[in-house]
């Protein structure tokens, strides 16, 4: 099963692994990511337009800028209705969090507060 895999080849340290070795396990069960970063480079910014999508299974890579000016890439998931993290996920409320560009960002700052991290760090780079 491709969970049992990933989860064999995650990081003992509990990072994460790079997205070329993701595209080697998925590719061996007929699957790949694709980089769809143009269709949520809108108006509204990346986090409104991510937020819009229905009916999608997203891998979401960010790159992570804290405060002291260090750097980490970090991938998420997307299914329309939660942001899957570890150690916790966001349930994204279909009103009240997809209203407007604000309230989008607020989702993500949900998961990385912006007391710890640059909200402009945040890259949208991949997605299948």
């Amino acid at each position: 099963m491709i969970t049992d895999k990933l989860r064999q080849l995650t990081p003992e340290d509990g990072g994460n692994m790079s997205i070329m070795q993701v595209d080697r396990i998925l590719w061996t069960h007929g699957l790949q990511l694709a980089q769809v970063t143009v269709n949520h480079d809108r108006k509204g910014g990346r986090e409104y337009n991510l937020l819009q999508e229905r009916l999608c299974k997203l891998v979401i890579c960010l790159r992570l800028i804290t405060l002291n000016g260090g750097h980490a890439h970090h991938c998420i998931g997307w299914d329309e209705q939660c942001l899957y993290n570890h150690p916790h996920n966001v349930i994204v409320n279909n009103r009240s969090d997809r209203r407007n560009m604000q309230s989008c960002v607020d989702v993500f700052n949900r998961l990385y507060p912006p007391q710890n991290t640059s909200r402009n760090g945040k890259s949208l780079k991949y997605s299948d």
